[in-house]
């Protein structure tokens, strides 16, 4: 559960842009740096935004059995205006998630590295939410 499928970067910042009831929570630190940080939930459309149909029926059903479930959305903003954080929550009695993405180093070049072939899942082997 809010995993963003393949674990796209992208997705999560369209997730977090889909808060609603937001309210400014205060100036934080993150990475050394200020950053203002907004609170807000993200309705049922946000959280399943590009799940596969059959993690869409899961979601249905989990909101049929147990009610209502809340998902928070929590963004830290720089000086520049850039998203430097974001954590997404739930909490459904005992068990709760948080995902958190931390953003830095705006306009430094990236150097992508292939990891270990011994150390990689390939995606088709995959299942749930991973692939969305």
């Amino acid at each position: 559960m809010l995993r963003a499928p393949l674990n796209d970067p992208e997705h999560v910042l369209r997730q977090a842009a889909g808060m609603r009831k937001v309210s400014k929570v205060g100036e934080e630190k993150v990475n050394g740096m200020p950053a203002v940080h907004y609170r807000g939930i993200l309705e049922d459309n946000v959280v399943t935004l590009r799940l596969a149909q059959d993690m869409r029926a899961q979601w249905a059903a989990g909101k049929k059995q147990i009610g209502e479930i809340p998902v928070f959305a929590d963004i830290w903003v720089d000086r520049n205006g850039r998203v430097a954080r974001t954590l997404l929550s739930c909490a459904m009695g005992p068990v709760s998630v948080t995902v958190t993405m931390n953003l830095a180093d705006f306009g430094k070049p990236v150097e992508a590295v292939a990891p270990d072939p011994d150390k990689v899942t390939p995606v088709p082997s995959s299942g749930g939410v991973l692939t969305g």
